[in-house]
């Protein structure tokens, strides 16, 4: 997929009425200039989604 205009994200919540839409006016390299902003937002996306291990569980 390439770029996505602002206009062009909504469908996606169409799609996924459960969702969250954040846009964010940043490149190719988002991470790079606004992880203090992406990162709260994946972690806090990730909670509780996924089981908690802890470092005594094994596989």
């Amino acid at each position: 997929m390439g770029p996505v205009c602002k206009e062009g994200t909504h469908p996606f919540l169409r799609d996924l009425p459960d969702g969250e839409l954040h846009v964010l006016d940043t490149g190719h390299f988002a991470l790079e200039y606004q992880l203090d902003v992406i990162g709260p937002l994946l972690l806090d996306s990730s909670i509780g989604r996924w089981p908690r291990f802890d470092a005594d569980d094994r596989y």
